[in-house]
């Protein structure tokens, strides 16, 4: 986002293509296209060939010289909806903020009998510890802006927070991350969606080694963001629905009195009426009303129904601390290794997950490649 921002701010200084502005704008927009995962060929000089993630092609120049000379080149310079696009994109694909937390790592202690209540639903031998070690982990924060709509529009903010090792979700230590100190820095996007650290090992400033592991893939961490508040989405919306319920009968009643009131009343005059004219536009009316109210009925149901929206509107990626024990579980006969996680910084192990679905575990079973909890059958 740093990046992003210098460029517009250099590219406001002149409207030149040849100045510092001009340069500016270009390299900004090059930039936004690679994050956008845009394909981009420079088939001559200052002239881009652009593939969209949206497969629309475009051929964008920014100097105003060749796009006088060329029919075929979009000029891309301040004011123009090319780069009013990219600027917008880049709101987007600037959203993400990264916090590192300075704190000294440690190893859990009492490890053996900790992890016999994290398993307890296993009903197995007390698993055996075989390696343990520290690393710096990656946490997703997510927070959405939830729009339900229904006869009233109402906004909502919906967090989740995800373990992007293990997907698993440790919603519930936002409070705690909200107590420590962090530290700014800025991460090397690789490609689009994912994020890698140092590929190796490092001393921190207090010398304890941080093993990296494979690059994290933001697009996984975001999904299972969505899943995570999805519980919470409908909750909401069933308690919209009940709150609305009483309003909901209320409407129908009244229109269902107007439209039998009025029905009662044209049946009354065509029995009234002997004349083949008139029983005729009656029975029109009639049928108009009845077709005016069965729309009307279903406009009200419609008014009530409600729907919700959810959009990311910030995320932060924390790097933090953590200590992984190996340890062996024993399931009858079977024995498999598991890798718990220990969160120093809140003093918490990461809730034990299916590896498959990464929601939390009640039962684990045999699959034909992993463990999981039954979500294979």
């Amino acid at each position: 986002m740093s990046k992003v921002m210098s460029a517009v701010a250099k590219g406001s200084t002149s409207g030149d293509s040849s100045s510092d502005g001009g340069w500016s704008v270009q390299t900004f927009v090059l930039e936004t296209l690679n994050m956008m995962g845009a394909v981009v060929e420079l088939i001559d000089w200052g002239i881009y060939n652009v593939l969209l993630p949206q497969e629309e092609m475009k051929r964008i120049t920014f100097y105003p010289e060749i796009a006088q000379e060329r029919d075929d080149c979009e000029l891309v310079t301040f004011g123009t909806p090319f780069l009013e696009s990219m600027l917008e994109a880049a709101k987007n694909c600037g959203k993400l903020q990264v916090r590192r937390m300075e704190m000294r790592s440690e190893r859990p202690q009492n490890t053996d009998a900790k992890l016999v209540n994290l398993v307890h639903f296993v009903k197995c031998k007390p698993p055996k510890t075989n390696r343990s070690w520290l690393e710096e982990n990656l946490l997703l924060l997510c927070r959405f802006i939830v729009t339900y709509q229904t006869d009233e529009v109402e906004e909502d903010v919906a967090a989740a927070l995800v373990d992007l090792h293990t997907l698993a979700d440790i919603t519930h230590l936002v409070p705690v991350l909200d107590n420590h100190w962090f530290t700014v820095g800025s991460e090397e996007v690789t490609t689009v969606g994912q994020i890698m650290t140092s590929r190796e090992n490092r001393e921190d400033d207090i010398g304890i080694p941080h093993p990296v592991p494979s690059p994290f893939a933001l697009e996984a961490g975001f999904t299972r963001a969505s899943e995570i508040i999805r519980p919470k989405i409908e909750k909401r919306i069933t308690w919209i629905q009940a709150q609305n319920r009483l309003q909901l009968e209320d409407e129908l009643a009244k229109s269902r009195h107007y439209y039998a009131t009025t029905l009662s009343k044209l049946m009354g005059q065509l029995q009234s009426t002997v004349d083949v004219t008139r029983k005729q536009r009656i029975k029109e009316k009639i049928e108009a009303t009845q077709r005016d109210r069965d729309l009307r009925m279903e406009d009200i149901s419609r008014a009530y129904n409600v729907t919700a929206d959810a959009r990311l509107d910030s995320a932060i990626l924390y790097r933090v601390p953590v200590a992984s024990v190996e340890a062996h579980v024993q399931k009858r006969t079977d024995v498999f290794p598991y890798v718990f996680r220990y969160y120093p910084w809140a003093s918490a192990w990461s809730p034990v997950t299916c590896p498959i679905c990464h929601k939390l575990a009640s039962s684990l079973k045999r699959g034909a490649a992993y463990w999981h909890c039954g979500c294979e059958d």
